[in-house]
């Protein structure tokens, strides 16, 4: 890998790091505040070095087709979520409408390792 490509893969680690810090911060001045906790995830699952995340679509009606469910989840909520590549969606009675499941490489914490 050339300077250039190790640079970048780096410096994504590193913005990737931040934002799991800033989320971690948040978190606990939430609870320092005394305010209940957000849960942004319908489920979330960890598979074979895949961290799997469903979001609820709350703008998005049960009864929306399924391509157009799927061009405004590619269009308004797949960015928000970025690394998070899209996996499925599925409408919802639960939830009143379409919930989008996406997922990413997750290997932080080695699974496969024995205890310590």
């Amino acid at each position: 890998m050339s300077d250039p490509e190790f640079l970048q893969e780096r410096n994504s680690q590193l913005e990737l790091q931040v934002r799991n810090l800033q989320e971690s911060v948040g978190r606990w001045k939430r609870e320092a505040q005394g305010k209940p906790p957000r849960f942004e995830y319908v489920q979330q699952r960890h598979e074979r070095g895949q961290h799997y995340i469903s979001v609820p679509v709350e703008s998005l009606p049960s009864d929306t087709p399924l391509h157009e469910a799927q061009e405004y989840i590619r269009d308004h909520v797949l960015p928000k979520f970025y690394p998070y590549k899209y996996y499925n969606c599925y409408s919802s009675r639960r939830y009143s409408g379409w919930v989008v499941t996406m997922v990413r490489e997750d290997r932080d914490v080695d699974m496969d390792a024995g205890p310590a």
